[in-house]
């Protein structure tokens, strides 16, 4: 648990193997910025070995090991809450907690760039088939037989509601390419998004559940036989078709 890394770095201080916790400031307050702390903070969790879902404690106990003022620590915890790194919780186990959300950050900052007219819908969905392209080729080149039956199985689910995202997580986990996971989730999700918007204003958006599922197999096929221009050439055009529907 995070609450014993606390602990641990704390009394580590003295040996100077973790500096970003000064915890014989609590005498007098220093005074950071609440993004200067911020930055410190994710230093902080990077050194301590953070896990998703850790508590790293309460706002007040916090201000305390950093030796800051409540309101700097507030700020601060608000700055990462929005970049989607700590989620604050109330009530009985409550307090602050290591949450990395970056995928639903970088989506918010995407949709809300599309809804401003910054980014236009077509140049969302041709950023997402980019990334899809790489991530079938990274697939092409790594992915062992029992990969390639995990994406043959996720391909034939039969919640045909979930079969597209659902192929699409497991060819990324093929791929072992952590933040272009993090970068097809954000581009899905705002594409999603917009998608959402388009139907609840009626107009017709979406591709059409057989050219999916063929799709999802002529992928397949090429990261099989280890081709990783071709699997990048299918997995582009898979997303790229929405533009002609």
């Amino acid at each position: 648990m995070i609450a014993n890394g606390i602990k641990n770095n704390e009394e580590s201080l003295a040996d100077g193997h973790l500096s970003s916790a000064p915890t014989g400031a609590r005498v007098e307050l220093r005074l950071w910025s609440p993004r200067e702390l911020a930055q410190r903070l994710v230093a902080w969790l990077e050194e301590s070995g953070a896990k998703p879902g850790d508590r790293i404690g309460d706002r007040a106990g916090l201000a305390d090991l950093w030796g800051v003022s409540a309101s700097t620590m507030r700020e601060a915890v608000r700055i990462l809450e929005a970049a989607g790194i700590l989620e604050q919780k109330v009530g009985a186990g409550g307090g602050v907690f290591f949450q990395p959300r970056e995928a639903d950050a970088i989506a918010g900052v995407l949709l809300w760039s599309a809804a401003l007219g910054r980014i236009g819908d077509a140049a969302l969905v041709r950023a997402l088939a980019e990334i899809e392209g790489l991530i079938a080729a990274h697939a092409a080149l790594r992915a062992g037989p029992e990969d390639v039956r995990r994406c043959e199985r996720a391909a034939r689910s039969d919640d045909a509601s979930q079969r597209d995202s659902l192929f699409h997580e497991v060819l990324t986990e093929c791929a072992g390419n952590e933040m272009l996971g993090i970068l097809r989730r954000a581009l899905a999700e705002a594409v999603g998004g917009r998608a959402g918007e388009a139907r609840a204003a009626g107009r017709s958006v979406g591709g059409n559940l057989d050219h999916v599922a063929y799709s999802h197999a002529y992928i397949v096929d090429a990261v099989r036989t280890g081709d990783a221009a071709e699997a990048s050439r299918r997995a582009r055009r898979h997303i790229e078709v929405v533009l002609e529907t």
